[in-house]
């Protein structure tokens, strides 16, 4: 009885001991496979074009309402092929998106922006609105005071004999002057085609690429080292020694000697008196007069 108990116990171990294995094997695969591979929806544009350009997979966004809204850019190549069934080139025979209607709409969404945050402001101040919150400058960080979206208006474009546009259109809140996140319709995309296809003769601004063509073609565009890279530069650059300032003197050519040679009168003067009280005579030395007796000295002691 025993032993068919051990062996019951025994199997029932084994057997969730293979379930635990199978399950962290499971697990693991699971773990290979989401690190290698990432599943998601992407819109595609499809054109009735041949070759390149046919399909244009849209880098795109849903507001809170899951409506789609495409990315839009001036130098994007594939908005540019859509376009233009040309491609992009940027300098001499530019072709790109860049048209002065673009920056337009994009001045459009921005003032639209700013003023859903204002409105939103005076909202929250009811009968008292402060005056300060209505004049500070509106941030990126405001985006969380209004709806994802706002509505900007389209111009009408002839188009041959009829003409489109003359609607209002959602684009995505923000303050970007470069991009212009637009509504994934048919029709918002025929016109963004015809609107750039038509202004290519009117050009936008260009003020990142001027700098970069100015930064490429000449030196003096470089940008400027900051001063803690000059103090340090002139820190590590050796010094030269410091010359002595010395008094400048001004001297003939030639000291200003006579022309003739100068004569000097003959002194006459005494043997014996060459020496003097300030010099006294040693004792050893012999008396010069003649007439005058030795000094003995005794020098014995």
């Amino acid at each position: 009885m025993r032993r068919a108990v051990s062996n019951k116990l025994a199997q029932s171990a084994g057997l969730l001991l293979a379930a635990i294995m199978a399950s962290s094997a499971d697990s693991a695969d699971a773990d290979q496979q989401s690190a290698t591979m990432h599943i998601e929806r992407r819109w595609v544009v499809r054109t009735p074009s041949k070759g390149r350009g046919k399909y244009w997979v849209a880098n795109t966004k849903d507001d809170g309402q899951g409506r789609p809204y495409i990315k839009l850019q001036k130098f994007d190549r594939s908005f540019v092929w859509f376009c233009l069934r040309k491609g992009m080139r940027v300098g001499e025979n530019e072709c790109s998106a860049n048209v002065s209607q673009f920056d337009e709409l994009i001045a459009r969404r921005k003032a639209a922006s700013i003023a859903a945050v204002h409105r939103a402001l005076e909202s929250e101040g009811g009968e008292n609105p402060d005056k300060k919150a209505k004049k500070r400058k509106i941030r990126e960080e405001d985006s969380s005071l209004v709806d994802d979206h706002v509505v900007i208006e389209l111009d009408e474009i002839q188009v041959g004999s009829k003409q489109i546009g003359g609607f209002g259109a959602r684009v995505l809140w923000g303050l970007d002057s470069s991009t212009l996140w637009l509504e994934l319709t048919e029709t918002n995309l025929e016109y963004m085609r015809q609107l750039v296809s038509q202004g290519q003769e009117k050009k936008g601004k260009t003020h990142k690429l001027r700098r970069l063509k100015r930064f490429m073609s000449s030196p003096k565009a470089a940008p400027k080292a900051s001063a803690k890279a000059k103090a340090a530069a002139v820190k590590s650059a050796p010094r030269a020694p410091k010359e002595e300032s010395r008094p400048v003197v001004d001297l003939p050519d030639t000291l200003p000697y006579p022309s003739s040679p100068i004569e000097v009168p003959p002194v006459e003067f005494d043997a014996g008196e060459v020496w003097t009280d300030a010099q006294p005579r040693s004792p050893f030395t012999p008396v010069r007069d003649e007439d005058e007796e030795a000094t003995q000295i005794d020098v014995s002691s």
